[in-house]
């Protein structure tokens, strides 16, 4: 028999969560707690990493905008090292933007910075310090806004901490965007940096200059020190000093200096579109007296520069959200060595994401061909490798952090079946690979390892489901596809544990395709039910439903909705009407019951969009439970799961807000052995300000 877990797309990784209920047998004032359960990556954007040892043994750390990876629950910072995530301190109550080592003369430690009021527990404004084992404000306070560059330099009078952002106090000190930490308390850099749209130093770097060593600074502003300085200057330890006419038509996102065969030149890139007052696609080099153009530059915005040796020599890595360097095609990432441009296409990727992809930060670890390099941000591919926001590059090639099912598109279906052998878990999605097995939008797990199910589908893949049409128990999968197997098979097809085949002349038209299948005797017969947005079945009529038995296809009319609506979801269910166990569709005209003659709006209407629909007993008898969207006040859902019973439909616990498009996409019930309990998974991430990371469990 088979359970489907997911009838929509779960975007990136999963977090579990648990909405309590009071003792044995009783629900009540429900309330989301977390769980573990995640992909094989951070489930969000990271915007920074850096090699760090604390004492424990060197470790890759990332921070950024996610509740975890893998299996830790780490809110906005995690470290990766001997092949797992491992959680920091239980995590950083903000999104992290910068990550620097800095010794302050009791042993290297690691300095968070980003937009946050605590770290691990602790008040933190905006800056944390990890000694390995807890987390701290610096000595002297934190920062009155969010911080956004770290470094760690010395001018000449010791090692300092350097700390940039859009902050306009550092503890008790007046400080201006950029503040310098030594000896337990903080200094200004002069009158700081001011100025601009939207004012804020986004990057710091160390550079030996002609005159001595500087800091430098790079952002979006007019003025440094009280001179006019655009987006980029200098800070010798007593005074500001701009580099030429800056780097104009938008800011600087980042510095780095590169060795370049005619000496050491400074580098700064971002989204300007002149650097010395001539044109300088977003990416230009300080000679110490002029700036200059790297041949064409770049096609889009940069956010990240890294030098990388990997054993062919240095070469100034950039990445960002372009889509060409030097005019050639470079696909967020590429390299300048001096004198031309590298892509290191295919790179970072997301195909069908909400978000365009990108890359915002890099580091690098060692020199040589054993040497890697971290990429970072929010992107699920590179080239054909399936990864999770971040990838290592080593050797020439490219890996995954973590492990799992490595997918380079979001797991929109999951169900067990029984193909002979025993049974096993099969997922459907968009992605080409689980774990390192090419698998086409369709892969099995049998507890061990993943394995592909023949040749998968030429499409996305939304639902799967089992069924019997009288040949036998088999595996049906449905979603925007024109063939599986390599045969033509319109939308829908059968897997038998061996072959793929068609059924019929399959569901024609839309482009969503078949997002929902559900197996179900009416009395009649077994038959397979349908929904999406398709118009036909076999080539006749058949809009948003239609039920597949004896071998061919009929549609259910008049269709539910409207001109434009789509079908997301379908349940069997007796609603305690009278009416016996019918079929219930969900979509964006809502919730509505087939009366066998015509469709039917159920409970006066649930409210919104359905996108998720489960039959579930929460002690008091089966409820259809719908997810999705409900009940939006002023453009917000008031509601993301209701309960129908003769009264109508009732809200059930809190509403599950947060990410793009916020709404539950699935719901399950499961029994660990403590009993049902209804899951639900979307693109939320938090309730009643709890953070669910795209995942919750109600009990």
């Amino acid at each position: 028999m088979v359970t489907t877990f997911s009838r929509r797309s779960l975007r990136g990784a999963l977090a579990l969560f648990v909405l309590v209920a009071g003792p044995a047998g009783q629900v009540c004032n429900p309330a989301w707690t977390p769980g573990q359960f995640r992909g094989a990556g951070p489930d969000g954007k990271v915007n920074a990493a850096l090699w760090h040892d604390d004492g424990s043994g060197p470790a890759l750390y990332l921070g950024g905008a996610f509740t975890g990876a893998g299996l830790a629950v780490s809110p906005n910072l995690v470290r990766y090292r001997n092949g797992a995530w491992e959680t920091v301190g239980g995590g950083v109550g903000g999104e992290v933007w910068a990550l620097a080592t800095h010794d302050a003369g009791s042993g290297p430690q690691l300095w968070v910075g980003g937009a946050f009021a605590s770290a691990g527990g602790a008040t933190a404004g905006n800056l944390a310090v990890w000694n390995g084992a807890a987390f701290s404000q610096p000595a002297g306070g934190g920062l009155s806004g969010p911080c956004r560059a770290l470094l760690s330099a010395d001018l000449g009078a010791g090692a300092t901490l350097f700390a940039a952002g859009d902050f306009l106090t550092a503890g008790l000190v007046a400080a201006t965007r950029v503040a310098a930490w030594q000896g337990g308390a903080w200094s200004a850099l002069g009158a700081g940096v001011t100025g601009g749209g939207q004012t804020a130093v986004n990057a710091l770097a160390a550079y030996a200059s002609p005159t001595g060593a500087v800091v430098v600074a790079g952002g979006s502003f007019a003025v440094a020190g009280g001179v006019a300085a655009s987006n980029v200057a200098a800070w010798n330890g007593a005074a500001w000093s701009a580099f030429g006419a800056g780097c104009a038509g938008g800011p600087v996102n980042a510095l780095a200096t590169y060795a370049e065969p005619t000496g050491v030149k400074l580098f700064a890139a971002g989204g300007f579109s002149t650097a010395g007052g001539a044109p300088a696609a977003r990416i230009a080099r300080w000679n110490g007296a002029a700036w200059a153009t790297l041949g064409a530059g770049l096609g889009g915005a940069a956010s990240a520069l890294r030098v990388f040796d990997d054993g062919t020599g240095p070469a100034l890595v950039v990445g960002g959200a372009f889509a060409t360097a030097g005019g050639a095609p470079a696909e967020r990432l590429a390299s300048w060595n001096g004198g031309g441009w590298t892509s290191y296409a295919p790179g970072p990727g997301c195909a069908g994401c909400a978000t365009p992809a990108t890359v915002a930060c890099l580091a690098a670890d060692g020199v040589g061909p054993a040497a890697s390099l971290c990429v970072g941000g929010q992107f699920a591919t590179v080239g054909a490798l399936a990864t999770e926001n971040v990838a290592l590059r080593s050797g020439g090639a490219w890996s995954a952090l973590g492990a799992g099912t490595a997918t380079q598109a979001p797991i929109a279906a999951l169900a067990t079946f029984d193909d002979g052998g025993g049974t096993k878990l099969y997922a459907g999605g968009a992605f080409l690979a689980a774990g390192a097995v090419p698998a086409a939008r369709v892969a099995t797990w049998d507890g061990a390892a993943w394995s592909a199910v023949g040749a998968g589908t030429d499409g996305p893949v939304k639902a799967l489901t089992t069924h019997d049409d009288g040949f036998g128990a088999a595996l049906y999968a449905a979603g925007a596809f024109a063939a599986a197997g390599g045969a033509p098979a319109l939308r829908v097809a059968r897997w038998n544990g061996s072959t793929w085949t068609a059924l019929g002349g399959g569901l024609g038209g839309g482009i969503q395709g078949a997002t929902a299948l559900l197996s179900f005797d009416d009395g009649s017969g077994p038959a397979l039910y349908a929904t999406g947005d398709f118009a036909t079945a076999d080539g006749a009529p058949a809009v948003r439903v239609a039920k597949w038995s004896a071998g061919a296809w009929a549609p259910l009319a008049p269709a539910p909705g409207g001109f434009g609506d789509v079908g997301f979801a379908l349940a069997a269910f007796d609603d305690g009407t009278g009416f016996g166990t019918r079929v219930f569709v969900g979509g964006t005209f809502g919730v509505r019951v087939w009366t066998g003659a015509a469709w039917q709006d159920v409970g006066g209407g649930v409210g919104g969009v359905c996108r998720a629909l489960c039959v579930h007993d929460d002690g008091a008898g089966p409820k259809l439970y719908a997810g999705g969207a409900f009940d939006v006040v002023a453009g917000a859902a008031t509601a993301s799961v209701k309960k129908l019973t003769l009264a109508g439909w009732s809200a059930v616990g809190a509403a599950l807000l947060g990410g793009t498009t916020p709404g539950v996409y699935c719901l399950a019930s499961f029994d660990d052995g403590s009993g049902p309990k209804l899951h639900a998974g979307g693109q939320f991430t938090t309730a009643a300000g709890v953070q669910t990371g795209r995942a919750a469990r109600l009990i």
